[in-house]
């Protein structure tokens, strides 16, 4: 079995190099339940790689009682290497997307640029939204 565009155990494939990473160091997780206390830190910058269509959508990133305080960047996954030196190198990134998969490939790409201390969100976007969110009504402001 062959599907057009990918082996059939590529998902089994990718998430092995996932754990592989993490448990090796490579890439650094945090959980939504940490996201609150971690944006509330001055030291700490979030970094949404959503696209536009999808904050639009979905709302900002926004944990609770972190609002007026937390440092929040907007930057889509794809732009982000063009976009590095937009990035402070001397704070902690927290890094999301909507599932995961895209701020794992944004951490890779942060720390291998030499970003010093890069966490992932673990389930991003939809686990934080499930479980630790905010409530936010439409319409969602753009966050930059």
């Amino acid at each position: 079995y062959a599907p057009p565009y990918g082996g059939a155990k590529d998902p089994v494939n990718f998430a092995g190099m996932v754990g592989q990473n993490v448990a090796g160091g490579l890439v650094r997780v945090t959980s939504w339940d940490r996201l609150a206390a971690l944006a509330a830190d001055p030291a700490v910058v979030i970094v949404d790689v959503r696209s536009d269509a999808e904050i639009r959508s979905q709302g900002p990133l926004l944990p609770a009682g972190a609002a007026a305080g937390a440092k929040r960047m907007h930057i889509p996954v794809d732009d982000l290497r063009a976009r590095l030196g937009e990035l402070p190198r001397d704070k902690t990134l927290v890094v999301s997307c909507l599932t995961g998969q895209r701020s794992y490939y944004a951490s890779r790409i942060l720390s291998q640029s030499g970003f010093p201390d890069v966490l992932n969100l673990d389930g991003a976007f939809t686990t934080w939204a499930a479980y630790g969110r905010h409530r936010v009504e439409p319409p969602f402001p753009h966050t930059a």
